[in-house]
């Protein structure tokens, strides 16, 4: 199995280089873009879930002490993290709310969207909504204000 994944790591990761010497050199397409956020998620994904593994192999493999009788718990009771909210992986999936139709929503990344050392996330993506007089002032200052945007519900478009 780990294997495996680390055949599909080597895919991902030779995929990804490509598009990023395809960016430096002629630029990408949306879809191109696209493919390339998701690579770098997928890829992180594979290498969280190979760490994990070797990581409950190697608390399998070391014993721990019984604990004493009426001794308290050595490792404290956390509450494990909430759940992420679902991302919208294609725009033609989102419908918005009946009474939010009428405006334009947005998935806004500010900043970096990923370590280029790691290549974990860093920045979260969210969906803002603007009205039309919004979005076009905001669509034209974008890149200077340091955001990427995709548009997930286009009410001229959608309407």
């Amino acid at each position: 199995m780990s294997e495996q994944k680390q055949l599909n790591l080597e895919e991902l990761t030779s995929r990804k280089v490509e598009l990023e010497s395809k960016s430096k050199a002629t630029g990408l397409t949306e879809a191109e873009k696209g493919e390339l956020v998701d690579l770098s998620l997928k890829i992180v994904e594979v290498e969280d879930e190979m760490e994990a593994a070797e990581a409950a192999k190697a608390k399998a493999t070391t014993k721990k002490p019984a604990p004493k009788v009426g001794a308290p718990s050595p490792e404290p009771l956390v509450a494990p993290p909430p759940a992420l909210a679902p991302k919208v992986k294609d725009s033609e999936a989102y419908t918005p709310k009946d009474e939010e139709k009428h405006l334009f929503h947005v998935e806004l990344t500010k900043g970096q969207r990923f370590d280029p050392a790691t290549g974990k996330p860093i920045s979260d993506p969210y969906v803002q909504m603007f009205d039309r007089t919004a979005w076009n002032q905001f669509k034209q200052h974008q890149a200077v204000l340091g955001y990427e945007s995709k548009v997930l519900w286009d009410p001229t478009q959608n309407a």
